[in-house]
Parts: structure tokens; C-alpha cells; sequence
């Protein structure tokens, strides 16, 4: 009810400010087969994250057929739509890896890697991105703090479980005092978790691959949407947009980021120039994309067999 409450009033906020003629006449003059080929990208970025998770899990031993693990995919993608954030769809696929046999910390290790690689590749993006976008970082002076922060973070964690070097994997856990204890222990136990692809260069090389590729989709898939919209903006100008808001979407305060979504991307596509009718608009294209994944999942969720 909180996750609700919060939705409703961010999405108030935002159409309180908006012209909805203005959104619907955005919506109604967008070129559909630009709409088409952004959502035919998804199966591009489907084909690649499968094939992340199958390279992990046969680093652990764990041989799974194409066809299982896409009907596992897409039905975590409809888990995703109904819990928050990712974690129903992350939970999913931890379920999987453990029943397929990676065991109960592998499982962990699998989607967990899968997933440090996905987030350490979009903020390596947004680094790069704060370098060629001089006006945000004048209209926003603590945003490259933040996205700096965010990737030190993250390579922190990776360092903890994954550098087989002893001695800066010590040097991480002593500066772990700086946080509070309610996570030391989570991060630890995290860390120890990924601890079996420290020996797997070659496993974490090909996932940075795949994430750098399937990063790369996402940030053409949402060009595609602006294109269709007929948006003045830059490719560029998505490196540092996108990991920002899908960021921001991860964070479990909404039902299925609806509030954050519109709010984030009219005000991030708003320093670049974008009218927030047109931002607006662009946030809901995205969002129907997602809703027609999630059906789908849902059709392969209700109707593969059960083993």
C-alpha cells in the first residue's frame, strides 16, 4: 500500500505540470515502426543475457539447455513487472540456477555476478557520458560524486569476492568499518559467495563482454523510442541518461518504478533540452515495452512445463 501511495503521488506530481494534449499528440505522431524495431531489440538483449547466465552457470558445472533458460528468462521478466524493482525476477533466477544444480551459494554467485557486471558497465557508461556533458554537470555539480561513488561502490563489492589478490581483498574489508553494520555482514556474506569465480578469468571476461553488448542494446533500444518521438537529442546524450534513471528504478519504493520513471526521465531528458509532454511520452512508450515483455513472460510462466 506504501509502494502504491508513493506511485500515485509521484504521478500526480508530474501530470499536475503536464499538458496532456501535449502528451497525446506526442504518443498518437510517433513513427510506429521505430516503436516496432525498439521492441524487437529486446530480443537481441534477451539472446545476450541468456547467454551471460549460461556462461556463469557452466563455470559452476551447470550445463542447461537454450530452451529452458529462455523459458526461465522470460518468466522472470514477468516477475519482474509484479515485485519490486528486479528482485522477483533476480529471485527467479536464483531459484533456477539452484534447481538446475549450482547449488545454494552458487545460485547466489551466478545471478549475483550477472548482475555486478550489468550495473558496473552502465556506470562506466555515465562516467564517460559526465565527461561530454559539461551542462549537466553545471546544473547538476554533486552528480558525477554520485556516479563516481556508485561505481567505486560497486567495484568495492566486486573486489571483495572476485580479485584474487589477498591483499587488496584485505584492504576492502578494513574500510568496510566506514558502513553501517547492517551491511558489513550482508556484503561479506556476498562477497563469500562469489568467492568460486575468483578462478574463473575467463567466465568474468566473457560476462563484461556480454554486459558491455547488452548495455549497448539498451542505450540503442531507448534512441529508438526518442527517435521515434522525434527528439532533439544526442546518442550521446543516452550513455548518461539512461544508467541514471534505470538506477533510479531500481530503488524499491514504487510499484514497478511507475512515478519514478515519469519524474526521472522528464527531468534528466529536461536538461538536455526536452519538453516534459515529450519526456513524458517517451517514459510511457519505454514503459508499455516493458508491460508487452511481461506479458509475454507471463504466457511462457503459465504455460511451459513444470520440472
Amino acid at each position: 500500500m506504501l509502494k502504491l501511495l508513493v506511485s500515485v503521488a509521484l504521478i500526480g506530481w508530474i501530470l499536475s505540470r503536464a499538458d496532456l494534449g501535449e502528451v497525446g499528440a506526442a504518443l498518437l505522431g510517433a513513427d510506429l515502426r521505430l516503436v516496432a524495431a525498439a521492441l524487437a531489440l529486446n530480443v537481441v538483449g534477451w539472446t545476450l543475457s541468456i547467454g551471460r547466465w549460461r556462461l556463469l552457470l557452466k563455470a559452476r558445472g551447470v550445463v542447461v539447455s537454450p530452451l529452458r533458460m529462455l523459458q526461465a528468462y522470460l518468466s522472470a521478466v514477468f516477475f519482474n513487472n509484479l515485485l519490486p524493482s528486479t528482485v522477483g525476477g533476480d529471485s527467479l533466477r536464483m531459484y533456477e540456477s539452484w534447481r538446475w544444480g549450482a547449488g545454494k551459494a552458487g545460485a547466489v554467485a551466478v545471478v549475483g555476478v550477472d548482475r555486478l557486471m550489468g550495473i558496473l558497465v552502465l556506470l562506466g557508461f555515465a562516467v564517460v557520458a559526465l565527461l561530454l556533458a559539461p551542462q549537466v554537470v553545471e546544473e547538476l555539480p554533486y552528480l558525477p560524486l554520485w556516479v563516481g561513488g556508485g561505481a567505486l561502490g560497486i567495484l568495492g563489492i566486486a573486489g571483495l569476492g572476485l580479485l584474487p589478490v589477498p591483499r587488496v581483498r584485505r584492504w576492502i574489508e578494513e574500510r568496510l568499518h566506514f558502513l553501517p553494520i547492517s551491511l558489513v555482514r550482508p556484503l561479506k556474506n556476498f562477497g563469500g559467495a562469489l568467492q568460486s569465480f575468483r578462478d574463473q578469468p575467463q567466465a568474468l571476461w566473457g560476462a563484461l563482454g556480454l554486459s558491455t553488448l547488452l548495455q549497448l542494446n539498451v542505450i540503442v533500444h531507448f534512441y529508438l523510442i526518442a527517435l521515434s518521438l522525434s527528439l532533439d537529442l544526442s546518442f550521446a546524450a543516452f550513455f548518461l541518461v539512461i544508467p541514471i534513471v534505470l538506477a533510479l528504478m531500481a530503488i524499491p519504493i514504487s510499484v514497478n518504478a511507475i512515478g519514478i520513471r515519469e519524474n526521472a526521465f522528464v527531468f534528466f531528458l529536461g536538461l538536455f533540452g526536452v519538453a516534459l509532454g515529450d519526456a513524458l511520452a517517451f517514459a510511457w512508450i519505454g514503459f508499455g515495452l516493458v508491460l508487452v515483455q511481461g506479458a509475454l513472460g507471463g504466457i511462457v510462466y503459465a504455460l511451459r512445463p513444470r520440472m
